[in-house]
């Protein structure tokens, strides 16, 4: 699972690289909250891809960095942003891994446009890392 450490704001989760808005209210979560967002690599879509997103996020811009073929899937690691060091210096905070079938046409380097699935986006306490939200509305 893609954990991104934000916190909660009057207009929904905020962080360094990404910015998911709902109402904090009608998910039980509070403004100034430090929260875990958490979502699957196979919930994370390129946004040409129409439709595999039940209820899509806006996009956000990635590099493509590493493609490892799986067989009958791929995985794609994604750096946001220029700030975020490329291959193995880059690993970790910043970056997004994404799931998608081996005839995908990316390639190391690309920019890509990714949505993530609301429903499949989940919020966790970042200090006890106790799950509080199973999908946005």
């Amino acid at each position: 699972m893609n954990f991104i450490e934000g916190e909660i704001t009057d207009e929904g989760f905020t962080s360094t690289y990404t910015d998911v808005p709902f109402d904090p209210a009608a998910q039980g979560v509070e403004a100034g909250q430090a929260i875990t967002l958490g979502v699957r690599p196979e919930d994370v879509h390129l946004d040409w891809n129409d439709g595999q997103a039940a209820v899509p996020t806006d996009t956000y811009g990635r590099i493509v960095d590493v493609l490892e073929p799986m067989g009958d899937e791929m995985f794609v690691y994604l750096l946001s942003g220029e700030d975020v060091e490329a291959s193995a210096e880059g690993r970790g905070e910043g970056q997004t891994l994404m799931n998608v079938g081996p005839g995908e046409d990316v390639a190391a380097g690309d920019d890509v446009e990714v949505v993530f699935d609301r429903e499949k986006i989940h919020l966790f306490d970042t200090g006890t890392g106790q799950a509080i939200v199973h999908g946005l509305e």
